[in-house]
């Protein structure tokens, strides 16, 4: 079957420097220049290498840091909620992985996959010779237990959420009306996944679902397997396996010695757990090699250590704020501040997000009105447009009966000042329009505070547009975590968007999903703004490796990046 899968065009940006970056240099990785941003080429931190004859191997004693970007300081996340972060794919592989162009058509588990000329049967012959960090066998049970458990499972991204929910009989397994998934089935080392509706995001959720170990997880009830002591010291296929977890402050991987692809370089890994905040003294110290980020005081001061480049990732990355409308402190009543839609529009109106925009990210930050970003094929302004119009918020409020007594709570989980002061803005725009507003951060469980809990009526979000629009959408449909509405044209022109194979017809339901996405008001769209990931290139060889952003699962590298021996002299 000739499949299309529908691309968002990376954004090529060739900058040479930001206002107010006091001439820091920037480096665009859409070519992978790897050019250093400021400082001498060979500049070195002072260390204590112990080297004796140049004997010294650093990849086998150094450490690799990087960011955990883990939400919890007591556990690793679970792999099936942030499944694309670099640390979770040292860990685990899946069936498949993207090339750089966000295809999922690399075999990894799998040493092949075919998908039937009516796009409902996808097979998959999983290699034999794959084991699990603990020695045993990595087999097509796994996969298939792996995701009956997450069918069931309450922490789960929303693209695996609705694409593994359209396996066929999927929905009377969730029910409890089944005891199997009748579209899922295992011949030797053979999976067979049939389909309810043709899909074309399947493969791209294949490519990030990491099958977890039957053998150690099976007795643990779906529901809670996110929480299970497995977490403590997980067990994956992946390039690295777990060997130390010092408690709040990070994880430790090896080098996965019998891995059976290529194997990494560098053998030992330090996963720390700090926040964003953290990033500037960390590198100053040089003390973090590898970390991600979109504040702009972050870049400047992070390079002024000239060991460190900043490289603009080729992807679209946005914020927006989404509106909770399930309900608080995890009801599913459909009963919060923000659930009429006119509260909604009201908050939008109120909001000045050009000014916004300029006065806290400069021109690091694109206004927009959607999700979809300008520089996005399929890309349209003709939707509805909340302009700033304060007296129009004003009346909406009044219309739908708004209690100006109830504090609007905004949640947010950086932590960075650059975030606090864009907040403290946003509260400023409210009082203007006579709404209390306050803004807190999620703290050590983002996830739980979103999802679980949610104490707050608004969240501030974002989400990085790598490889697909569709996924970008999944995150608003009635599946996950604001929506608890009878509004099914947004729901329905998903699921079309997701089955359409012909790309002309994509556009023209991408168009209808933008409009729709303005008609209910779900969010408040914010930006798009500019991504960079932070490296210590000083201390670090990064030829050959790939830094697209972590949308997607693609081939990052770790058989070619080293350490640059001279820095340990």
């Amino acid at each position: 079957m000739k499949r299309f899968f529908f691309f968002i065009v990376v954004c090529i940006m060739l900058i040479s420097c930001f206002a107010g970056c006091s001439d820091t240099d920037v480096t665009d990785n859409t070519e992978e220049s790897g050019e250093t941003v400021a400082g001498d080429e060979g500049s070195t931190a002072d260390a204590d290498s112990g080297q004796t004859d140049g004997e010294y191997d650093p990849d086998e004693e150094e450490y690799l840091i990087i960011d955990s970007n883990n939400d919890t300081a007591d556990a690793f996340e679970s792999v099936w909620w942030l499944p694309t972060d670099p640390a979770r794919l040292m860990l685990f592989d899946c069936l498949l992985q993207c090339d750089k162009e966000g295809n999922p058509n690399i075999d990894m588990l799998a040493e092949s996959h075919s998908v039937s000329d009516d796009g409902l049967t996808y097979s998959f012959t999983v290699r034999t010779d794959v084991k699990w960090h603990d020695g045993e066998a990595f087999t097509a049970e796994d996969f298939e237990w792996s995701v009956l458990t997450a069918l069931k499972a309450s922490k789960l991204n929303a693209i695996l959420t609705t694409q593994l929910g359209n396996i066929e009989g999927a929905q009377e397994y969730i029910d409890g009306t089944a005891n199997g998934v009748s579209g899922l089935s295992v011949d030797g080392n053979t999976i067979t996944v049939k389909l309810a509706e043709p899909s074309n995001m399947f493969l791209v959720a294949v490519s990030q679902f990491a099958p977890l170990p039957k053998h150690l997880l099976e007795g643990e009830a779906p529901e809670t397997v996110h929480t299970s002591e497995y977490w403590q010291f997980p067990i994956g296929t992946g390039p690295y396996k777990f060997k130390e977890f010092v408690v709040g402050e990070y994880f430790e991987f090896e080098r996965n010695d019998d891995y059976y692809g290529s194997k990494a370089i560098i053998k030992k890994v330090k996963a720390l757990l700090i926040d964003a905040e953290d990033y500037v003294i960390k590198t100053q110290a040089n003390e973090l090699d590898y970390c991600q980020t979109r504040d702009p005081d972050t870049v400047e001061a992070v390079t002024e250590n000239t060991n460190y480049t900043a490289v603009l990732f080729p992807v679209v990355y946005s914020r927006q704020f989404s509106f909770n409308m399930r309900g608080y402190n995890g009801a599913d009543d459909g009963d919060t501040a923000v659930s009429d839609i006119r509260v909604r529009q009201a908050l939008n109106y109120a909001l000045d997000i050009s000014a916004i925009c300029e006065a806290i990210y400069g021109d690091y930050a694109t206004p927009i009105y959607s999700y979809i970003a300008p520089n996005i094929i399929g890309y349209t302004d003709d939707v509805q447009k909340y302009e700033y119009d304060p007296e129009k918020a004003k009346e909406l409020l009044d219309e739908a009966g708004f209690d100006y007594s109830h504090t609007i709570r905004i949640l947010e989980y950086w932590g960075d000042s650059t975030t606090h002061d864009l907040l403290d803005l946003i509260v400023y725009y409210f009082d203007q329009i006579g709404v209390k507003a306050e803004w807190f951060n999620a703290g050590t469980d983002a996830t739980a505070a979103i999802n679980e809990v949610r104490d707050y009526d608004i969240n501030l979000n974002a989400y990085n547009c790598g490889a697909y629009t569709n996924m970008v959408y999944s995150i608003l449909t009635n599946l996950n975590t604001i929506r608890v509405d009878e509004d099914t044209d947004f729901d329905t022109l998903y699921a079309e968007l997701c089955a359409e194979t012909d790309f002309d017809q994509q556009l023209v339901i991408l168009k209808e999903l933008q409009q729709t996405e303005s008609k209910y008001c779900f969010t408040i769209p914010m930006c798009t703004l500019k991504y960079f990931y932070l490296v210590n290139e000083a201390k670090l060889n990064t030829e050959g490796v790939n830094f697209l952003g972590d949308g997607f699962n693609y081939d990052r590298g770790f058989d070619k990046l080293s350490f640059n021996p001279d820095y340990f002299n």
